[in-house]
């Protein structure tokens, strides 16, 4: 992800052309100023591991905060340490042709700013989070339904020897059941996570699958401002999501009620707003001039999505 600003009209310089470290430069900046790994780790408030990750070529992406605190440990300007090479001519690494909502990459960057790691990182290991999620929501479905008939079948042989001259009716109560689960099993054998198969009725906006509920209930006893919100707008996969919100007011230093705090909180939420140019600017001004800047940003954010909207409108 670019730190250039996303609105090209703005007074200050341009940000780096890329934020990502050149291993090489980073050592021989090192040494020529005499710091091991643990001093200059020291120096910019980090852990040694994270620079041996630098200078090994581990982790190149480098956050906002530590870029400044680095160049002021080792006496130089940024450019003298950025990457000129683009992932596209690095040996290993490939472009992933996959738009993703705006939102969605600033979720990605409060992620990294939360925990205090790279974009790359947190890209890095998605797949394999989103599999085991996966896996225990599709364990837990299994048991479910072993517990589903169990009940059913039960019921069913309870009724049956309480009341023998129902035994019809019992032998109903079981029949109505076993397509459904003969779909969930169907739907769990095809590794269905959203259950549409399932699903008989279609998916419902008022009915979240079961993919959407486990979501829901790992999220239930994180601390309070990781996961505000959770939605499905279409029943089944999770549509909308906010996370970090305790991050995003911590680093942006904004507050909803403040004189520009939720028109910029939005914008920075929904994409609008660049998330890492907003902290580079919070660096670089004093607070009048970084609200100033925010509520031009917003102004801007504003302006562009009635465009969306107006495009979207006309059908383009």
């Amino acid at each position: 992800m670019q730190t250039a600003n996303a609105y090209g009209n703005d007074d200050t310089p341009d940000a780096p052309a890329t934020d990502r470290i050149d291993p090489e430069a980073l050592r021989a900046a090192r040494e020529r100023r005499g710091l091991t790994q643990s001093q200059l780790a020291e120096a910019i408030g980090c852990g040694k591991d994270t620079v041996s990750r630098w200078e090994r070529g581990y982790s190149r992406r480098i956050q906002p905060r530590h870029r400044e605190t680095l160049c002021a440990a080792l006496g130089v300007d940024w450019a003298a340490l950025a990457e000129e090479s683009e992932p596209d001519d690095i040996p290993g690494f490939v472009r992933i042709d996959a738009p993703v909502a705006m939102r969605v990459r600033t979720a990605f960057e409060l992620v990294a700013e939360r925990y205090d790691i790279d974009v790359d990182e947190v890209l890095a290991t998605a797949p394999l989070l989103f599999l085991v999620v996966a896996e225990r929501s599709l364990a837990a479905r299994r048991r479910r339904l072993e517990v589903a008939r169990a009940a059913v079948d039960g019921a069913a042989r309870e009724l049956a020897e309480a009341s023998p001259h129902l035994e019809g009716a019992a032998g109903a109560l079981a029949a109505a059941f076993e397509e459904a689960f003969r779909a969930e099993e169907e739907s769990l054998s095809e590794n269905d996570i959203y259950g549409r198969r399932a699903r008989p009725g279609g998916n419902r906006r008022d009915d979240e699958g079961p993919f959407v509920r486990f979501v829901r209930e790992l999220a239930t006893d994180l601390p309070e401002g990781a996961v505000d919100r959770l939605d499905s707008f279409r029943g089944d996969s999770i549509d909308f999501y906010r996370i970090a919100e305790d991050t995003l007011l911590e680093r942006t230093g904004l507050s909803p009620g403040g004189p520009v705090g939720y028109r910029a909180l939005s914008h920075i939420e929904a994409g609008g707003i660049d998330f890492s140019e907003c902290l580079r600017i919070k660096r670089e001004r004093d607070e009048a001039g970084y609200l100033e800047w925010l509520s031009n940003a917003a102004a801007r954010a504003e302006e562009e999505q009635e465009k969306r909207f107006a495009r979207i409108s006309a059908g383009e």
